[in-house]
C-alpha cells in the first residue's frame, strides 16, 4: 500500500474511507502500470525516501482523480461521465483523451500524478529521456 487514508485525508476531504479503500488498489495498479511495474519488481520499501514520497503524492492525486472521474462507478465499468437531466446534458468524453482527460485502460489518470513521477526515473522511456531524469534519490 502506497498511502493510508490518513495521508490522503490530509490533502483531500473526499471520498470517505470506504470508497477510498475501493479506489486505492486501482490507483496503485494504474501508477505501477505506467511505471512498467517497476514499483512491484523493485519493491516500494526498497526505493529511496524521495522516490517513495513522489509515489505517495502521485497516489494521493490519482485516488482523487479516479474519485472525481466517477469513483466506484469507474471501477465497476459503469458510465458516470454522461449525465442528462431534462434538457441539460453533460459528457466527460467517455474515455476520449482528446477531450482533455487522460485515461489509461478506461481509468482516469491524473496529470499531476504523472508530474510527481516524472523525476523518479520510473516511467517508461523515452519520457525520462525527454525530461532528463537520471537518478532521483
Amino acid at each position: 500500500m502506497f498511502i493510508t487514508y490518513a495521508e490522503y485525508s490530509n490533502v483531500f476531504d473526499t471520498p470517505d474511507e470506504t470508497e477510498f479503500d475501493q479506489i486505492l488498489p486501482i490507483a496503485e495498479t494504474t501508477i505501477d502500470y505506467i511505471c512498467g511495474n517497476k514499483i512491484t519488481v523493485l519493491g516500494f520499501d526498497n526505493l529511496g525516501a524521495t522516490t517513495q514520497s513522489a509515489i505517495k503524492n502521485a497516489a494521493i492525486y490519482e485516488v482523487n482523480c479516479i474519485y472525481n472521474g466517477g469513483g466506484v462507478y469507474v471501477l465497476n465499468n459503469e458510465s458516470s461521465g454522461n449525465v442528462k437531466v431534462d434538457d441539460f446534458s453533460y459528457s466527460d468524453g467517455g474515455g476520449d483523451s482528446s477531450k482533455g482527460i487522460k485515461y489509461i485502460n478506461g481509468i482516469p489518470f491524473s496529470t499531476i500524478s504523472e508530474m510527481f513521477l516524472q523525476p523518479t526515473n520510473l516511467l517508461y522511456p523515452p519520457c525520462n529521456e525527454l525530461f532528463g531524469a537520471d537518478d532521483y534519490d
